[in-house]
């Protein structure tokens, strides 16, 4: 959720990166970085079948970013 800024730098965020594979929110209140507590960028949420939260500040590296997905996929 690439959402500090404007709409178009949000959407230059997203090619810079190579990140477009996936859905992002624009949070233009800020609203979903207070609810979870998000002081910067990076940072991931992952919210598995039963609701349950897991916050990770920071950079994940692509195994275990991939490893975390595959895990939320099979609960």
């Amino acid at each position: 959720m690439p959402s500090r800024g404007g709409l178009k730098e949000v959407q230059e965020f997203i090619t810079a990166y190579s990140v477009n594979a996936f859905p992002h929110i624009f949070d233009k209140n800020l609203e979903i970085w207070k609810n979870y507590k998000i002081p910067s960028q990076p940072a991931w949420i992952f919210v598995d079948a039963e609701g349950n939260e897991e916050r990770v500040l920071g950079g994940l590296q692509l195994g275990e970013l991939r490893s975390r997905i595959s895990d939320l996929s099979t609960s």
